[in-house]
């Protein structure tokens, strides 16, 4: 039985030793970001892997312990995935435990869930992986949080104080947030911030206000980038359209 060291850097320590983990609690990107951490340790470790994906409703105990135990022809390691892991868990408890005192050292067991009750296999789980709580980050860790997302996965930088006022705006539903950071990334030059400014202007309006207020901005960079009276013959009557009061010919 393969074991995880014991020495730990962190609170949460996903790696190519991790056995068993779950993943569970009400913020769908946390899970989203530590499966991704775990696949990658994964992939580093043993190149390509197969995953399977089961439905915790409904999937038989047997089906996935075959899956786990079963050697793949086509990669030498496999990750299985259960979702709505409570209910679950809640029928097959006991030969839970026992799988998880004895896995396999080919494998990795991943149980999401939104709701986890903590029992005796938890002690389990946490010998082999972990238990792993996935909430958003509150108040600077938050702010944090969208500092870093709007580098690594929309290549914009967001000022400090703006990643703050976009939390306060919106709360702390990450998946609004990052897709709010995507909309604002694409309407700021890739060497300007998105700033204060701009969500101020954009942010927590109604939606056909701030559909308004882009079709500004993006009339506004289309009238700089033609000039002259055309430019602005151009913005007035394509407001005019939008509006449903104007025509273009």
């Amino acid at each position: 039985m393969a074991k995880r060291a014991t020495t730990k850097t962190s609170t949460v320590s996903l790696s190519e030793q991790t056995r068993m983990v779950v993943l569970h609690g009400p913020e769908a990107m946390v899970k989203k970001e530590h499966l991704t951490t775990l696949r990658e340790a994964l992939a580093k470790a043993y190149g390509e892997f197969q995953s399977e994906t089961f439905d915790g409703r409904t999937a038989e105990l047997a089906e996935v312990l075959d899956e786990l135990r079963t050697f793949s022809l086509m990669s030498q390691y496999k990750l299985v995935i259960v979702d709505e892991a409570d209910e679950f868990t809640k029928r097959y408890r006991e030969p839970l435990e026992r799988y998880a005192a004895s896995p396999v050292d080919h494998a990795t067991l991943v149980f999401r869930a939104g709701t986890w009750r903590p029992g005796n296999l938890d002690k389990h789980i946490k010998k082999i992986g972990d238990v792993i709580k996935c909430e958003a980050p509150k108040g600077a860790a938050l702010a944090k949080w969208l500092i870093s997302r709007a580098q690594s996965h929309h290549q914009r930088k967001i000022e400090p104080q703006a990643a703050a006022l976009l939390a306060d705006r919106l709360g702390a539903g990450m998946t609004r947030l990052d897709t709010e950071l995507g909309k604002l990334a694409v309407m700021v030059e890739a060497n300007e911030p998105i700033s204060v400014g701009l969500i101020e202007q954009l942010v927590g309006k109604g939606n056909d206000e701030q559909a308004w207020a882009v079709q500004e901005m993006v009339l506004s960079a289309m009238v700089q980038a033609g000039g002259g009276n055309r430019g602005g013959y151009a913005a007035g009557n394509a407001r005019g359209n939008v509006g449903g009061g104007g025509r273009v010919d």
